[in-house]
């Protein structure tokens, strides 16, 4: 690989696998350290999920379906189907939140096609305060990238992926359903069948739990910490 060479001092890696991977292709033990993937701490901490939801709008009887990446490979067919979905009658104390970033084509799509709907949706662009919404939420529908799953895995949120970016997002993606932290929809596969299969599913709560094993909420100090014992820092 192109990034293993014996000039690197420190390998930061996700999990234990990547470490043994490294292991096997003639790294040295003592480089690696499985601390996992850094990121803010927003997304670490307990929360009171009742006053979070009144913060966002939304009743806190409410389940919410959170759905990312509109703009990154999710199709407007498998968002319509979500739409659809919306309108059973057993998922009305749903409510499902689109977070499309920065793409202004899908965010227009989607609010029009919510006018039609007139139901428990809503649709909004880039967002600062993600956390906020995968600590409310039951689920998430995503694509596999990196740093969007390791947050969820740290909110000890289930998550559904998409189909994916060829390239690391596919390692992502294996990696995740083979632990069972999540579950993928196929090319031709309905969103709507595997929501529904999911949360009534007792896999679903077997899911979070799986998500707290493999969650590394210390990543971000871990690994500040051991660069700066590599260049010399104290404390």
């Amino acid at each position: 690989s192109y990034w293993l060479s014996p000039e690197v001092d420190r390998y930061f890696v996700p999990q234990k696998e990547q470490a043994e991977y490294l292991v096997d292709n003639g790294i040295e033990g003592g480089k690696i350290f499985d601390y996992g993937m850094p990121i803010t701490g927003d997304f670490n901490c307990t929360v009171d999920r009742n006053a979070l939801c009144k913060e966002l709008g939304i009743s806190p009887q409410q389940k919410i379906i959170l759905i990312m990446g509109g703009g990154l490979g999710i199709g407007i067919e498998k968002l319509s189907e979500i739409f659809l979905l919306s309108l059973e009658k057993e998922y009305q104390k749903f409510t499902f939140i689109f977070i499309c970033g920065n793409d202004r084509e899908i965010l227009e799509r989607l609010r029009d096609i919510q006018q039609t709907f007139q139901t428990n949706i809503k649709v909004l662009g880039h967002r600062e305060d993600i956390h906020r919404f995968m600590h409310s939420a039951e689920l998430l529908i995503t694509k596999p990238g990196g740093v969007t799953i390791t947050e969820a895995m740290n909110c000890h949120l289930p998550m559904i992926l998409i189909p994916v970016i060829k390239g690391q997002e596919e390692g992502n993606l294996e990696y995740f359903t083979e632990k069972k932290m999540a579950v993928a929809v196929g090319e031709n596969e309905g969103v709507g069948s595997i929501v529904r299969e999911l949360l009534l599913s007792k896999e679903y709560t077997m899911m979070r739990e799986r998500l707290k094993l493999y969650a590394k909420k210390h990543a971000s100090f871990d690994t500040a910490r051991e660069i700066g014992r590599v260049i010399g820092l104290k404390g």
